[in-house]
């Protein structure tokens, strides 16, 4: 069995009652914890209510979880959500000060929290009597107590940051900074309604009760009448065993119109007269949250707005967050007073899941993609690397300090695993014609030993991936892209081979799992490496953009090439993936006289972007093409055909599209936040921050940013407003690398 309470504690209203209240509150509570075959939910709430008794639980502040959703197949269902106390409608009750006698009497009782000063309080019942006590015993001056039953109503509350006057129906002013009322209960009955139930109103009691249920749904409590706590707990406990029996006995069939009392299970509980009360003489709001009047609703009726379903949606009443709780009865007897029609001839709106707000991310659940993990994952977590998601991959993010992991780089050496990045091995005569036709750049003239960086764009002229790939023999191929794109990129090609060129002599494998990666790079890199292979890496013979296969460490059939993502020079060497461990404890153990340190994706990021280097999806959005990013250079318009093609000359031909810059700010110790906006004078935004570090080679912030146009030359200022709405002035750099532009660190 599973005791679902939306309050922080189970008690509902005993909580806040007085001293019998709180000792039969104890007695429940002790009953329940001798029950070890009930689970209780406390910060959970029953959303939804589906077919077959499906239902949803939204269960919140745990310790593990901000917000879960539990589902549940209940072979019976007993609702026991009680009532909520109803707003009433008049002139100024959205001022501060304006409060339900629940939430005085919580205020009071549960939180030791004087609510005013002075009040005023309007009874219609036990509650705003009780009311009275708990604010006389909380030392609250009592200016007034207006009695509905004897037909005495408040018709205006007035003041300028809260109540400061309150006006009866006598004319009577009276000077108050606390108005409490207590005029009636709304039915929480969307359960029941969920359910099938169509609630009817009874006016003796001046609110809704359901009317007929499916057999495996039962109510009790103040859903289906009044009583003192000892009878409600009796019918709750008639309901419970009814419950108990059916869930043996009975299979869940639909029973029309028939009530619990009428099966003979369950005794009657009946209702208390209550006087009807929901709008006074004056106006006032009726849904708080969409900002409603009862105006409003008379005003809807009067543009022939006579259901209820259609005035609804023509005003938004009951359709904010509150999602018609509080504000659905008043609503409806509004209506009904602007038509001429009673509640008895009313109905309800329908009610539907979810009873209450529920995440975005709650409803999608836990993350069911699988995640991926490079073969050195455990030297990682055994070296306390925060884990990073990329992708569906877990990278090392860092190891404890970022910035120390580039300075390690910049002066010494340092390693990073790079096994996610997405490996191709493409073999066949026909592989240059791909390349040439995928890739914006040539590819015909590419030489064994020879890697060349590319990029790649969509149909439309959208970057859609960048990577290099090294020509290992006369037709083999290794292509490499960027770890969150190889799916897409090998979907791409099988595309583009399968439906237009399916002559061409090419074959794919993806190889990103056979192979471990790691780039060793630093000025010490070669030193390094060399202590683990026979490959000459001598740099007249194995220069930048140049790849070598061979053995390292002992390991056969690797491949290394020379590329400098981090701006130094670097060996990114690729091992079959059960020799990647073997591999990193090899270069540790070499390494060791060399300080060589491991580097997380932050520090490969800060060097990166101290190099200019721009990645696809945070430097380039959905809108990025081509030659918005720097590489004009490596975009060959005077090739025959390449994808995107036709829309890269068009954006070359109009011109005016944004443009990727190095920008500095001149206070080099503010870092604007990655999405700052770059304005003009006027603050129209001119674009945008995509990239933003502190460099600890150069001691100042870097960043990235996509600009206009007109102020993308070297020198331009720029105005970057920072989220805190403070603005910092900028200046656009002559070259989008802040770091060794010329490139000789990765070039030696």
């Amino acid at each position: 069995m599973i005791l679902v309470e939306e309050e922080p504690a189970l008690g509902g209203h005993l909580r806040f009652g007085d001293d019998g209240d709180l000792q039969a509150l104890a007695n429940l509570r002790a009953a329940i914890e001798a029950q070890t075959a009930i689970e209780v939910m406390t910060d959970a709430v029953v959303a939804g209510r589906y077919d077959h008794n499906w239902v949803s639980v939204v269960q919140r502040d745990m310790a593990h979880v901000e917000e879960r959703l539990v589902l549940a197949r209940a072979k019976h269902l007993v609702v026991a959500a009680g009532t909520l106390e109803r707003p009433y409608v008049f002139k100024g009750n959205d001022l501060p000060g304006v409060m339900l006698s629940t939430a005085a009497r919580r205020l009071t009782n549960l939180y030791a929290v004087k609510p005013g000063d002075k009040a005023v309080v309007l009874t219609a019942n036990q509650s705003g009597d009780a009311a009275v006590a708990d604010l006389e015993r909380a030392g609250v001056e009592i200016a007034a107590v207006l009695d509905a039953r004897n037909g005495e109503t408040v018709v205006e509350a007035s003041g300028r940051k809260g109540v400061q006057t309150v006006v009866d129906s006598s004319g009577k002013r009276t000077d108050a900074d606390l108005l409490v009322t207590a005029i009636g209960w709304t039915t929480s009955t969307a359960l029941l309604n969920m359910a099938g139930d169509r609630p009817v109103y009874e006016s003796r009691a001046a609110r809704f009760l359901p009317s007929s249920l499916p057999l495996n749904v039962l109510a009790t409590g103040g859903l289906v009448g009044d009583g003192t706590t000892d009878q409600l707990i009796e019918h709750g406990s008639a309901v419970g065993r009814a419950a108990a029996r059916r869930a043996k006995t009975v299979k869940a069939t639909w029973q029309g119109a028939t009530s619990h009392a009428a099966r003979g299970e369950i005794p009657t509980l009946d209702v208390d007269d209550h006087p009807e009360l929901f709008r006074s003489t004056t106006h006032g709001f009726v849904d708080y949250s969409e900002d409603v009047t009862s105006k409003d609703l008379l005003a809807a009726a009067e543009e022939g707005y006579d259901s209820m379903e259609l005035a609804k949606r023509y005003t938004t009443a009951g359709m904010g967050p509150v999602q018609g709780k509080v504000e659905a009865v008043n609503a409806l007897a509004v209506h009904g007073e602007a038509i001429g029609a009673s509640l008895l001839e009313t109905s309800t709106t329908t009610w539907r899941p979810p009873y209450a707000p529920i995440r975005l991310g709650t409803l999608a659940g836990r993350n069911r993609e699988p995640f991926r993990h490079s073969p050195i994952q455990s030297w990682h977590e055994s070296h306390n690397a925060k884990p990073l998601v990329a992708g569906q991959w877990i990278r090392p993010d860092h190891y404890g300090d970022p910035e120390a992991e580039v300075r390690a780089v910049r002066s010494g050496v340092g390693i990073i695993d790079v096994s996610p990045l997405g490996k191709i091995d493409l073999r066949g005569t026909d592989v240059p014609r791909l390349l040439e036709f995928v890739y914006v750049n040539k590819w015909s003239k590419l030489q064994v030993g020879k890697v060349r960086y590319g990029v790649m764009c969509a149909e439309d002229g959208v970057i859609m991936d960048d990577g290099v790939t090294g020509r290992l023999g006369p037709d083999r191929y290794m292509m490499s892209t960027t770890s969150g794109g190889a799916g897409v990129v090998w979907n791409w090609l099988n595309d583009w081979l399968q439906t237009s060129f399916p002559e061409w002599d090419v074959k794919m494998t993806a190889v990103t799992d056979g192979y471990a990666s790691i780039n060793v790079a630093g000025p010490n890199s070669r030193e390094l490496v060399g202590r683990l292979t026979e490959i000459d890496l001598d740099a007249d013979r194995f220069g930048y953009m140049e790849v070598r296969t061979g053995t390292v460490a002992g390991v056969t059939d690797c491949f290394l090439w020379r590329i400098g993502f981090t701006g130094e020079l670097s060996y990114e060497i690729h091992v079959p993936a059960g020799y990647g461990l073997w591999l990193l404890e090899n270069l540790i153990e070499f390494g060791k006289d060399l300080e060589v340190t491991a580097f997380g994706v932050e520090a490969q990021r800060i060097m990166r972007l101290e190099k200019g280097h721009f990645i696809v999806g945070q430097d380039t959005d959905g809108l990025t093409q081509g030659f918005g990013v720097g590489t004009d250079w490596a975009i060959k318009m005077d090739k025959p055909d390449f994808a995107g093609k036709p829309e890269l000359a068009w954006q070359k031909e109009r011109g005016g599209y944004p443009r990727l810059v190095a920008v500095q700010t001149d206070d080099p110790t503010v870092v604007p936040p990655e999405a700052s906006q770059i304005i003009d004078a006027s603050e129209n935004i001119k674009g945008r921050i995509t990239s933003s570090r502190h460099s600890p080679t150069l001691g100042r912030s870097i960043c990235l940013a996509q600009v206009e146009e007109n102020l993308a030359q070297g020198g331009q200022r720029l105005n970057i407003r920072l989220p805190d709405e403070t603005t910092v002035t900028a200046k656009v750099m002559a070259d989008q690398a802040h770091f060794d532009p010329e490139g000789t660190r990765l070039r030696v």
